[in-house]
């Protein structure tokens, strides 16, 4: 992909280019992702959709009392809940996991889904989940200055901002373009 955005923009430099990967338009609000990750879900269990937007908002619900922030310092590790970013983190950390599992390979989307099938509530499950692929994902972030030229580009060149901007979905409107 670099190499195809390169050659657009630099035809002086190179003589051409060989990419195989999606697309290169740049978008700045791609809300389209939640609806692919949701509809991958559905197609597996409607029941695993409930389930994960019933966490969703349980997590929401929390943020706003002393004793749910609490519960979800213990849950999620996060510190400070007093700030914005540090939300609009743990919301953008779960919508990770479970896209990237999507993006992965069918399995993983029913191992999810065995896990927010079970019978603690949807919010453990969901901490269960982000705990468990955590490491994963920072397994395949673990060349970090690769990963923070790739947030760089993407951020300040291609956005590609995976929000949700169109609120009917699995996460609600926790992840708007316009904060």
């Amino acid at each position: 992909m670099h190499n195809a955005w390169f050659r657009q923009k630099y035809p002086e430099y190179t003589v051409g280019a060989v990419v195989s990967s999606a697309p290169m338009l740049p978008k700045i609000n791609i809300y389209e992702y939640i609806q692919i990750i949701e509809k991958v879900f559905m197609e597996h269990s409607p029941k695993c959709v409930e389930n994960i937007r019933q966490g969703i908002d349980e997590i929401h619900a929390k943020i706003y009392t002393i004793e749910g922030q609490q519960q979800l310092h213990r849950m999620f590790n996060i510190f400070s809940l007093e700030d914005n970013l540090e939300i609009k983190d743990l919301f953008y950390n779960l919508l990770t996991v479970i896209g990237g599992v999507v993006q992965q390979s069918q399995w993983m989307v029913r191992d999810i889904c065995s896990i927010m099938m079970t019978r603690r509530s949807p919010i453990e499950n969901l901490s269960f989940i982000y705990h468990r692929w955590a490491n994963k994902i920072q397994y395949l972030y673990a060349n970090k200055q690769a990963m923070n030229t790739w947030m760089w580009q993407t951020c300040t060149e291609f956005g590609w901002f995976q929000t949700t901007d169109i609120a009917k979905n699995i996460f609600g409107s926790v992840l708007p373009l316009q904060s």
